[in-house]
C-alpha cells in the first residue's frame, strides 16, 4: 500500500445542493477473494459526474491496486447523496452482494455516501461484507439512524457526536455537526437520518449522542449511561437506531398532559421569599433553556413557587430549578441531579425542596461554617494552578473559581468562610477552569460514594453540613478515598493582618519554635524580597511598592508551603 488508509476514516457528509467539489476517496479490500483478470471496477450514480456517459457502467470506472489487496478509486465530486457497488471483474454477474446493514433501504441493496462541502474518505471495506481492514487494523462499521419524525430538524442537519470521533478519524471527540447524518432512503417516507462510519474493532466501549443542529438529545434514564448513549464494538457491524430523545428505536404518537410543579424556597441561604427574587425552571419540556416564558410564581408570599406546563409529552420529564435575582438567567442552578418524572396523567407535584432530588420534608439551613477544602495531587501531573469550584460561589462553579494553595508536596487547600448552603456540590480542577478535561472525573465507577451527576454526563463532589462548625474535606483527586494524615499537614501561616493593609501586614507562622522561609512577589511572579530563618512572625513593611496585590508564600523545614495574596491600599 502506498499509505496507512486508517487515519481518516469519516465516511459521511452530505447534502443535495450542486455546489464546489470535493475530493472522495473509495477502497475496497479484495482480501479472500480471487480477483478477476480484468481487475476490480466500481460502479454508480456518480459516474456521469466524471465523464462517464451514464450511471452504473460495470466496466467504466476500474479501481488502482494499491497492493496488499487493496483497490482505490478517488475524484472530485459535487455535493449530492450517491449510491454504489463494487464489482470484482467488469460485468454487473461479478457484483458484490451488499449486506443489508450497509444498503441505503427500502430494499434498495447498493452502498452509498454523501459529499457535502468536504472530502470523504471510505476505508478498505471487505468485498461484500460489513466491516473492513487497511491490512494493518481491523475496522467495524458503526451504522448511527435517528427517527426525527414529530421533530424540527435544525438548519445545521443531525449529527452523531460522543467518545468514538477521534476514533473514526475526527479532530475531536463530542463535536457537534463534525459527524453528520443524512436522510439518505426518501422512499420510506420516514424522517430518518442515517450515516456510517468505521471504527478499529479492538476500541471501545464508548458513549454518544444524536444532535439536532447544536442541540444534544436528552437521553432517558432508563436506557442511559453516564446521561449518555452506551456504544459497544460488537462485531464486524454495529446497528444504532433511536428517535431522537427517546429509548424506542422508532418515534410514536405519544400523549401529551399538564404537569405542576411546585418548589420551596424557604430553606435556601440565597433566596429572599417575598421580594424581587424569583425562579424559573428548565428541562426536557423547554430545551432546557428556561426564561422569561418559564418564570414560577408565588402569588400568596408562602415561599412556594409554581407553574403549570401544559402539552407535556408523556414519559419521563427532566427539569431543574434556578434562582433569579435581577433578572439575571445566567446562573443559580440548583444542585444535584436532574429532577425526574414518570408522567403519564395530568400531573400536580408536592413541594420539593431547592437543591433536593426528591419529594421530602424541607431541613433547616445550619449557621453558615467555614470549610476547608484540601486535595492530594501526588499520584497526577499537578498543573501550575489548582482550582476550587462549587454551586456555594457567587458566581457559582467556573464564574467563581478559587485557586488553592500548597501545603505540602502534591496536596493542596483553600478555606472557604461563611458557607451558606445546607447541602453544597464542588469539585477540584487541576489546571484552566474552562476545560472540562481538567476538571475531576471520577473514572471508576465503584468509587462514587461521594458524588452526585451533574446533569451533563458527569459528577460533582456532594456535602451535606448538620452544623454551623468548621470542617475540613480532604480527598485524594478523582476518588472518593479521604487523605491519610490530614491532621499532620499544618499551613506554616497562622494569621496576615491587616489585609488589605496601608503600610505593614504582620505574618503569624503557626509555630513559635520552628524556622520559616518568606517570599514576597508580585502578581506576575516577580520576587521582591526573600528571608530566611525566621521564628515567631514576621513584618512586611510595603516601603516603596505600589497600591495593589502582592504573593506572600512561606515555607517551613519541612517544606510545608502556603500563599495568601496581600493587598496594599
Amino acid at each position: 500500500m502506498k499509505k496507512q488508509l486508517l487515519t481518516a476514516a469519516l465516511m459521511i457528509s452530505g447534502s443535495l445542493g450542486l455546489i464546489a467539489q470535493s475530493s472522495v476517496s473509495i477502497y475496497v479490500n479484495m482480501t479472500g477473494q480471487s480477483v478477476d483478470p480484468n481487475g476490480v471496477h466500481i460502479a454508480g450514480s456518480f459516474q456521469s459526474e466524471i465523464g462517464v456517459a451514464e450511471d452504473w457502467q460495470p466496466d467504466q470506472t476500474q479501481m488502482t491496486d494499491e497492493g496488499g489487496g487493496i483497490y482505490s478509486f478517488t475524484n472530485t465530486l459535487p455535493d449530492g447523496t450517491y449510491e454504489f457497488k463494487f464489482i470484482n471483474g467488469n460485468d454487473w454477474p461479478m457484483a458484490e452482494n451488499v449486506p443489508v446493514e450497509s444498503q441505503v433501504g427500502s430494499g434498495n441493496s447498493n452502498r452509498f455516501f454523501v459529499v457535502d462541502g468536504a472530502d470523504v474518505f471510505i476505508p478498505p471495506i471487505y468485498f461484500s461484507q460489513n466491516g473492513g481492514s487497511d491490512g494493518i487494523v481491523e475496522l467495524s462499521m458503526i451504522r448511527f439512524s435517528v427517527d426525527m419524525t414529530g421533530s424540527t430538524v435544525a438548519s445545521e442537519g443531525i449529527s452523531s457526536a460522543g467518545s468514538w470521533q477521534t476514533a473514526a478519524g475526527g479532530i475531536s471527540d463530542w463535536v457537534a455537526g463534525q459527524n453528520k447524518l443524512y436522510d439518505v432512503d426518501p422512499n420510506d417516507n420516514l424522517d430518518v437520518y442515517t450515516g456510517i462510519f468505521y471504527i478499529p474493532s479492538v476500541l471501545g466501549p464508548f458513549e454518544y449522542k444524536f444532535v439536532n443542529g447544536t442541540a444534544f438529545e436528552d437521553v432517558p434514564s432508563a436506557c442511559a449511561s453516564n446521561n449518555n448513549r452506551a456504544l459497544a464494538i460488537s462485531g464486524p457491524a454495529v446497528l444504532e437506531k433511536y428517535c431522537f430523545g427517546t429509548c424506542n428505536d422508532a418515534c410514536v404518537e405519544l400523549n401529551t398532559y399538564s404537569l405542576t410543579l411546585n418548589v420551596d424556597m424557604n430553606y435556601n441561604c440565597n433566596f429572599q421569599v417575598g421580594v424581587d427574587d424569583s425562579v424559573d425552571v428548565a428541562g426536557t419540556f423547554n430545551g432546557f433553556a428556561g426564561g422569561p416564558d418559564f418564570l414560577m410564581s408565588d402569588d400568596d408570599n408562602d415561599g412556594i413557587y409554581t407553574i403549570t406546563l401544559e402539552n407535556i409529552t408523556e414519559g419521563e420529564v427532566k427539569y431543574k430549578a434556578r434562582i433569579i435575582r435581577n433578572a439575571n438567567f445566567g446562573s443559580g442552578w440548583e444542585g444535584g441531579g436532574d429532577k425526574i418524572i414518570q408522567l403519564g396523567s395530568d400531573t400536580v407535584m408536592g413541594a420539593r425542596c431547592f437543591g433536593a432530588d426528591v419529594l421530602g420534608e424541607c431541613s433547616e439551613i445550619p449557621a453558615p461554617s467555614t470549610i476547608t477544602f484540601r486535595v492530594d495531587l501526588t499520584a497526577e501531573t499537578p498543573a501550575a494552578n489548582i482550582y476550587l469550584i462549587g454551586d456555594f460561589t457567587n458566581p457559582p462553579f467556573q464564574g467563581g473559581a478559587i485557586e488553592l494553595t500548597p501545603v505540602a508536596p502534591g496536596v493542596y487547600e483553600t478555606t472557604v468562610a461563611d458557607i451558606c448552603p445546607g447541602t453544597i456540590n464542588y469539585k477540584f480542577v487541576n489546571g484552566d477552569v474552562n476545560t472540562p478535561a481538567n476538571e475531576e472525573q471520577f473514572p471508576d465507577e465503584m468509587d462514587r460514594d461521594c458524588v452526585v451527576p451533574n446533569g451533563i454526563g458527569g459528577f460533582n463532589r456532594t456535602y451535606t453540613r448538620t452544623s454551623g462548625e468548621a470542617v475540613t474535606l480532604a480527598y485524594i483527586y478523582n476518588t472518593c478515598t479521604e487523605i491519610v494524615g490530614i491532621n499532620e499537614i499544618v499551613s506554616p501561616i497562622s494569621a496576615m493582618y491587616p489585609n488589605p493593609a496601608d503600610l505593614s501586614t504582620k505574618i503569624q507562622f503557626a509555630s513559635q519554635n520552628e524556622s520559616y522561609s518568606v517570599v514576597i512577589s508580585d502578581i506576575m511572579g516577580k520576587r521582591i524580597e526573600q528571608v530566611n530563618n525566621v521564628r515567631g512572625s514576621y513584618i512586611v513593611q510595603r516601603g516603596n511598592l505600589s497600591a495593589g496585590i502582592y504573593v506572600v508564600q512561606v515555607t517551613d523545614a519541612k517544606g510545608n508551603s502556603a500563599a495568601q495574596k496581600l493587598i496594599f491600599n
